[in-house]
């Protein structure tokens, strides 16, 4: 079973915010609804520029539509496999960028 916890180091969180809006980052997966959200709220003040990196240039890549929800719900395109599975995920992520 899966299970998501807050990351314990959230300079790591706010690094990965500030590559994803400067255009340093091409994809970031999610295999978690709850990662998902928190990446958004982690993003403070940022929110609006990360949404906007993920509508221009960085794939998000969502596990299923579960997962993708709290991105979906801003608007927010993502990649995503037929079938819910990491390998699939992976797959799909292969022939998005092949």
């Amino acid at each position: 079973m899966y299970q998501w916890h807050p990351p314990t180091d959230l300079a790591a969180v706010d690094g990965l915010v500030d590559r994803i809006v400067a255009g340093e980052v091409d994809v970031v997966t999610f295999t978690s609804a709850p990662a998902a959200a928190y990446l958004l709220e982690a993003a403070g003040e940022r929110r609006d520029d990360l949404v906007k990196a993920f509508h221009e240039r960085v794939v998000a890549a969502c596990v299923g539509p579960i997962t993708a929800a709290p991105l979906t719900a801003l608007g927010v395109p993502t990649v995503q496999p037929e079938r819910g599975r990491l390998g699939a995920l992976v797959r799909t992520l292969e022939e998005h960028f092949a």
